[in-house]
């Protein structure tokens, strides 16, 4: 409209010059002026609607981003959390079963430990029970009182925890000048209140207590320590107090008792280290001089090794 505007302004110069009238220029110039003003609030008003819809766009794109950034940002957290918290537990749970497996091997070990000791058990008392009847067998004229029912000298078998027990008992209550005691370990099942006491009454009327103790592995390995020891402290506090008790470390796994000369016991039995119990055991308790001295010149002849341990 403006171009058309101006081409009848510049049309109605021309008449008018050709003319000599004023009027043919200044209407088309007024209808110019007047278009061209409407067409520019037009376009200024279109431009101002566009302008304000863009606006409107850009911030309902802005709020819905920001809305979904928030989300996001909400389910990181809680992804993370979840997460962490889930990692945590399968560390707790972890943790959990090596504690677990770190007891079943414990347990396994001490089982594995206490097969061996019942293993080297009946072993020795098989071998102490062979030379025991080989020496009774070769006791001047033994073969014979046996045959004729009529022993000299008492040759019992001691069966089970129980009567084992009994018979230590007895040596305590019978001794009157010197007690050997062999047997590799002390616990406080078997070298209990009740012993140690005994051990007290008689230690203070004068009576030799010896114990031989110590198994040769444990020895080796510097280790007199644990369950299997557990009263070992008691035994040291005792030869400190009275110097007719002692202790001497031979590495064993002997178990027998030799009460004065009177009689003796040897078995499978640990009687200072287990108490009384359902498991099988077996022994011979013998008045039989000969035995007697055997077994007190082994306890003599034996090393005592507690400065190679305390080296160790």
């Amino acid at each position: 409209m403006e171009y058309v505007s101006i081409g009848l302004s510049f049309l109605g110069t021309i008449t008018a010059m050709a003319t000599q009238q004023i009027a043919y220029v200044s209407a088309p110039l007024a209808l110019s002026v007047s278009l061209s003003l409407l067409n520019r609030q037009r376009a200024l008003s279109n431009a101002n609607q566009q302008i304000t819809r863009l606006e409107q766009l850009i911030a309902s794109a802005d709020r819905s981003t920001i809305d979904r950034i928030e989300i996001l940002q909400q389910s990181l957290a809680t992804v993370s959390l979840n997460s962490i918290a889930a990692n945590n537990q399968q560390i707790v749970d972890i943790c959990n079963r090596i504690d677990d497996l770190d007891y079943s091997i414990g347990d396994l070990k001490d089982n594995n430990f206490i097969l061996t000791s019942r293993l080297e058990d009946y072993q020795q008392y098989n071998i102490l029970t062979q030379s025991a009847l080989s020496s009774a067998l070769n006791t001047n004229n033994l073969g014979q009182e046996i045959v004729d029912h009529s022993p000299k000298y008492e040759y019992e078998l001691v069966f089970d925890r129980a009567q084992s027990r009994q018979a230590l008992l007895e040596s305590l209550a019978s001794v009157e000048n010197r007690l050997i005691l062999v047997c590799p370990w002390l616990c406080h099942h078997g070298f209990d209140i009740e012993i140690q006491n005994q051990f007290e009454k008689l230690l203070s009327k004068g009576v030799t207590i010896e114990i031989g103790y110590g198994k040769l592995s444990d020895i080796e390995k510097g280790k007199l320590t644990g369950l299997f020891y557990n009263t070992l402290k008691q035994a040291t506090f005792l030869a400190n107090k009275y110097p007719n008790f002692k202790l001497k470390l031979i590495g064993t796994h002997e178990k027998y008792l030799v009460c004065d000369r009177s009689f003796a016991m040897l078995g499978s039995h640990n009687f200072l280290t287990s108490g009384v119990g359902e498991e099988r055991e077996i022994g011979i308790r013998t008045t039989d001089p000969a035995l007697i001295e055997r077994l007190i010149e082994r306890y003599e002849q034996a090393l005592d090794r507690e400065l190679s341990y305390a080296l160790n």
